[in-house]
């Protein structure tokens, strides 16, 4: 079965991913809202701005978005995240909030939104990507609270999955392993960052991530409800 939905949202639409996401989304004549805590205006494409770790914001946003659908079909693909380093030795309680705030109760209001939005008529189908992480699936060293952070946005999939079974919704999870993206660079040491430069050419991209997430929206969101596809 081929899904071709009305609307495409993506949520950290200026970031690496996001951007990607949204890019191709638009190459492919998909109808895409993006947002961002940091908007952007590229040619005909402008990123609104919402703060994803705001409950009110998301549902007035997704909200507002869902109007252009007209009652239909709407795929949203989360990318927002930040990282961190630190074990748990070193992880102050102020980083650790942030990382689970950012990389994990972002995910849940985004969620929480697209669910009531549909119970409630805004679209007739829905279903959400989120762009989680190997470290969330494996653990990662020094990265203790980022690690954590994804690892509960798996869990946050897997359990809405059983909570919500109808064929009008589905959840699925993308866990890549290091993309290459500004994004990446902070969570590198120097020994790292040089390591990376000499594999960047072989490290997975931000518009393979895109095309993996657009090829989910058209034909794996039906069999992967729960599921996270890991891309190490």
């Amino acid at each position: 079965m081929v899904l071709s939905p009305d609307l495409i949202v993506v949520f950290g639409a200026a970031g690496g991913m996001g951007r990607a996401v949204t890019d191709l989304a638009r190459d492919q004549s998909f109808q895409v809202i993006g947002f961002d805590k940091v908007p952007r205006a590229d040619g005909e494409f402008e990123v609104l701005e919402l703060d994803a770790c705001d409950p009110v914001e998301v549902q007035e946003g997704l909200s507002g978005a869902l109007r252009s659908a007209n009652g239909g079909s709407v795929a949203v693909v989360n990318a927002v995240g930040t990282p961190s380093r630190g074990t748990i030795v070193d992880v102050t309680p102020e980083e650790f909030d942030r990382a689970i705030d950012i990389n994990l109760r972002s995910a849940y209001f985004i969620t929480q939104a697209l669910v009531r939005s549909l119970q409630t008529g805004a679209c007739s189908w829905a279903g959400i990507i989120h762009i989680a992480s190997g470290a969330g699936a494996l653990g990662s060293s020094d990265r203790f609270a980022y690690s954590v952070a994804k690892a509960g946005l798996l869990g946050l999939c897997r359990q809405v999955s059983k909570d919500f079974k109808d064929d009008a919704f589905r959840i699925v999870a993308i866990s890549p392993g290091l993309v290459d993206t500004d994004f990446a660079t902070p969570m590198l040491t120097a020994e790292e960052r040089e390591e990376y430069r000499l594999r960047r050419a072989s490290s997975i991209s931000p518009e393979g991530i895109a095309e993996l997430a657009l090829w989910i929206i058209r034909h794996g969101m039906i069999a992967m409800h729960g599921g996270s596809l890991d891309v190490f």
